[in-house]
């Protein structure tokens, strides 16, 4: 794993700007459209009937309100699968011993956009389906046995579901790299990956999960600052009121804890994919 985050940031001094540059740049402009997105919430009113109010506390926490935060979401998911074929591309040739700057990065991933948005939305797909499931079924089995009976059996169901899911996350972070590098459709990218992650699957667990929760809590740390200043600035009584400054505390935070940890993630990642290649190819002689 050492030799691997190594990699990482020698990937990240070498070439800037197809990893880091492009994500900061990205990040910026997004926080700054999700502020003026958010800036109905700033000195609503708060003669807001009671209910009203928790309807739309709940939207405002789900990205629902106002509607402007919905799109900006949207931008923000295009950008970032944008960023991230060109922060693969720029690993794998580092990788390859090149050097790339952001425009043959670019070049290189552009023709891939559409095909990576479409991975994305399958990726979304699979790690919903699994939690969709478990939830109907202990809907269903709650009104046939009870609360009583519901409350184990929706707890076992969605333990399973987070298992599911936790069973093709390898899967779901090398595909990435895989449909920008190889050139693969997005369910062809995923049935390879699928395949691939079985050599030394439980390694590619473990430094899947291990590099989640190192980055998880960096960004943490990076961000918690600028999360107090928010929640200080913020008016009292209503949690889905903003101020100004509230507002952009919490996009500071939130915009410097990315830069932190998703130019790094992109390329492991890539890493990963890469080095699972690797083991595929050394493993087929010898199975042969």
């Amino acid at each position: 794993m050492a030799d691997i985050y190594r990699t990482s940031l020698a990937v990240l001094r070498h070439s800037p700007w197809p990893t880091v540059g492009i994500v900061a740049i990205s990040l910026t402009i997004i926080a700054a459209l999700g502020v003026l997105a958010r800036m109905p919430l700033v000195h609503e009113a708060r003669w807001t009937p009671g209910a009203d109010r928790d309807v739309r506390q709940v939207l405002v926490t789900l990205g629902f309100y106002p509607a402007g935060t919905m799109l900006v979401t949207l931008v923000w998911m295009m950008v970032s699968v944008g960023a991230t074929a060109i922060g693969s591309v720029a690993a794998y040739r580092y990788l390859a011993g090149e050097r790339t700057s952001l425009r043959s990065a670019w070049a290189r991933a552009r023709p891939r956009f559409v095909a990576a948005l479409g991975l994305g939305a399958l990726d979304v797909v699979v790690v919903l389906a699994p939690i969709l499931i478990a939830g109907a079924a202990a809907i269903a089995l709650a009104v046939r046995t009870g609360p009583e009976t519901a409350r184990v059996t929706t707890t076992v169901l969605l333990v399973l579901a987070a298992g599911a899911v936790l069973a093709v996350l390898p899967a779901l972070v090398i595909a990435g790299p895989m449909l920008v590098i190889e050139g693969l459709r997005p369910v062809d990218a995923l049935w390879r990956a699928l395949s691939l992650q079985r050599h030394d699957y439980w390694r590619l667990l473990a430094r899947v999960i291990c590099t989640y929760v190192i980055l998880v809590t960096a960004a943490s740390i990076v961000g918690l600052p600028f999360t107090i200043a928010s929640m200080a600035t913020r008016p009292e009584g209503d949690l889905a009121m903003q101020s100004l400054p509230s507002l952009v505390f919490g996009n500071i935070g939130w915009v410097l804890g990315q830069i932190v940890i998703m130019p790094f993630l992109i390329v492991t990642n890539a890493q990963f994919y890469a080095d699972q290649v690797a083991r595929s190819r050394l493993a087929e002689p010898a199975a042969g």
